[in-house]
């Protein structure tokens, strides 16, 4: 489900700058690939996943377009 996440996110980032990544220090190899890819369309907020969903809405209501990541269990 994951690697379907990230495709899907791929494609919208390619032709939306305003897309951004973020997650809560969650790695794997279809993140790490946005990461060097879109490096200034992902943020990794670090083990704080209360702040992950914070930071969005404040990525919102600047005219961003976010999208959260983290394991369902935080």
């Amino acid at each position: 489900m994951l690697d379907e996440f990230i495709s899907a996110f791929i494609g919208y980032a390619e032709v939306e700058s305003r897309a951004i990544l973020l997650t809560a220090d969650c790695g794997s190899k279809s993140i790490m690939r946005v990461s060097s890819e879109f490096p200034r369309q992902f943020v990794n907020v670090g083990i704080a996943e209360a702040n992950l969903v914070s930071v969005c809405a404040g990525l919102a209501s600047c005219g961003s377009f976010p999208f959260a990541y983290s394991i369902a269990s935080f």
